[in-house]
């Protein structure tokens, strides 16, 4: 018989949600740990989930909180499963795509990035 691999798994999300507000800090202290997952919104949603499954079954004393970053997806449609995750009690910065204007200029539009020079000695 063959083993599922743990994208083809199914997560219970009852129990997924039991499990993250066991995890959590009593509001209002900040959380002990911070796992902060990438998510491909195209790819990985399911996945990601499954890695938080297992993050559920820690067992020791600190609190854990469980942060989705997740991008890829067109801008005016963002996968249900953002909302769906929030619910199950999951932080999740929702980013449609991580290339954007505000990380600044490319290395080869900034002042202070060396250029080679273009000009030759004779």
């Amino acid at each position: 018989m063959k083993e599922e691999t743990l994208a083809e798994q199914r997560v219970d999300r009852e129990a997924l949600a039991s499990n993250l507000a066991r995890l959590r800090s009593p509001s209002p202290h900040p959380p002990d740990l911070s796992v902060v997952l990438p998510v491909n919104a195209k790819e990985d949603l399911e996945l990601a989930l499954a890695v938080v499954e297992r993050l559920g079954t820690y067992a020791g004393i600190q609190s854990v909180e469980v942060v989705l970053v997740v991008n890829n997806y067109p801008e005016k449609t963002p996968p249900p499963e953002i909302e769906e995750y929030r619910t199950l009690g999951l932080t999740v910065a929702a980013h449609p795509s991580v290339f954007r204007d505000w990380y600044g200029p490319s290395p080869a539009q900034s002042p202070f990035w060396p250029t080679r020079s273009t000009t030759t000695s004779a």
